[in-house]
C-alpha cells in the first residue's frame, strides 16, 4: 500500500466513527478489498457495541471476523493494524 501507516489509522478511525472521509488509497486489488472488509467489519462492530441492547452473538461473530481480517491485512500489507 502506498500510504503512511499513521495516516491510514487516522483515516480508518474517522471512517469507523462514521465521519465523512474522502481519500484515495492506492494498493493492489486484494489489499484494497481486505482493507474495505476490515473497515466495514470494524464499523459494524462499533455500531453494535454502541447499541442500547447489543447482541452478544453478533459481537463475537464480528470479533472473530475482524481478527481474521486483521491477520490477513497485516500479512498482505506488512502494516500492523492498531484499531
Amino acid at each position: 500500500m502506498n500510504i503512511n501507516e499513521s495516516l491510514l489509522h487516522q483515516i480508518a478511525s474517522r471512517f469507523i466513527k462514521e465521519y465523512e472521509v474522502e481519500v484515495e488509497i492506492k494498493g493492489s486489488d486484494i489489499q484494497l478489498e481486505v482493507l474495505h472488509d476490515l473497515l466495514n467489519t470494524s464499523k459494524n462492530l462499533m455500531t453494535e457495541l454502541n447499541r442500547e441492547n447489543p447482541n452478544i452473538d453478533d459481537i463475537f461473530e464480528m470479533l472473530h471476523e475482524k481478527k481474521e481480517l486483521t491477520r490477513k491485512f497485516q500479512n498482505i500489507t506488512g502494516i500492523e493494524w492498531k484499531l
